[in-house]
């Protein structure tokens, strides 16, 4: 915008001005505080540096009578990072809106930009799960099996074979085989990867939202026994459990709504990436404004998801 005659800032430019702030505070003030999905049941790693999931990978060290030199343990070997890639949410705003002082009217658009950033992650965390589930091209975790699956080694190099897949519908009988599994579950030291000290936490979408009401919630059970699962688990409905087809990481994952999932408080079985936190940015000038006189505001973003440690999670398709 120009200068005003008299050497100073326009008023158009001070308004302008005023609309950046305003919206950059609104961004700021709502950025973070959306209810989300994924930090209850995904790692999250927020650093500029190269993540390699290896680090993850390592057995529990297990303490033993202390004869001789101690024995250290080491990460794994093998190289594992995240990749991670850009997104972005942008909004275009008139610029007589701004002028004429309507700036109330796009706020609330502002808030969804910011909460759009954490129904990103929500998505690739679920995403991910359903993936893992299914055995779509995702990748794989470290012992070469699906995240669920039947067959899982702790050891990359072998071992005995355990699982974390439950088969069939989801009900208190495949809720409480799931739940027996993930306490059975050991890492290659033999020591159990989920003592009964973890809380857990059941991921379901709208299909089984009554089904784990009632295992979770009822104090009784139809049958007027006292229902023994009751609080044994935090309960999470999901609308991003239900069913249609989403892009991960650039891959077409159905999600068929009947997918479950049960996690110990703290699970690393998915890994999420945080390279670039959410930048708030704005183009209120250049031939852009000039042409269709509409400014730009919007947040980029860099982050990515890989999986981690089979042994944290149990579930299954659900049918």
């Amino acid at each position: 915008m120009s200068a005003g005659s008299q050497g100073g800032r326009s008023l158009d430019a001070a308004k302008i001005e005023a609309a950046y702030v305003g919206f950059h505070k609104t961004f700021n003030n709502r950025i973070g505080t959306a209810e989300s999905v994924h930090k209850r049941i995904a790692t999250v790693v927020e650093t500029t540096d190269l993540v390699d999931r290896q680090v993850w990978l390592g057995a529990t060290p297990k303490m033993r009578r202390w004869i001789g030199d101690k024995v250290l343990n080491k990460i794994r070997a093998e190289s594992h990072p995240i990749v991670t890639g850009p997104y972005e949410a942008s909004l275009e705003v008139p610029k007589h809106d701004i002028l004429n002082d309507k700036l109330g009217m796009w706020r609330p658009k502002i808030n969804m930009i910011a909460d759009a950033y954490d129904w990103a992650l929500d998505e690739l965390a679920v995403g991910m799960l359903a993936a893992g589930v299914a055995g779509t091209a995702l990748g794989t975790t470290y012992d070469g099996q699906n995240l669920i699956d039947t067959d899982h080694t702790a050891s990359s190099a072998g071992g005995t074979s355990q699982t974390n897949h439950v088969a069939g519908a989801f009900t208190a009988t495949t809720y409480n085989e799931a739940y027996t599994k993930l306490l059975k579950i050991t890492d290659e030291n033999g020591t159990p990867a989920n003592t009964a000290g973890r809380r857990m936490t059941l991921l379901v979408g709208p299909t089984w939202r009554q089904v784990a009401r009632d295992i979770i919630d009822q104090q009784t059970q139809a049958s007027g026994e006292t229902n023994m699962d009751r609080g044994t688990a935090d309960l999470i409905v999901t609308e991003w459990l239900a069913a249609r087809t989403i892009k991960v990481n650039g891959v077409s994952v159905t999600i068929t709504g009947n997918e479950w999932f049960l996690l110990p408080s703290n699970s690393t079985s998915i890994l999420i990436h945080v390279k670039r936190t959410p930048e708030f940015l704005a183009v209120e000038d250049g031939e852009y404004a000039f042409r269709t006189g509409k400014y730009l505001y919007g947040i980029e973003a860099e982050f990515g998801a890989a999986y981690g440690l089979w042994q944290e999670i149990a579930g299954g398709p659900g049918s």
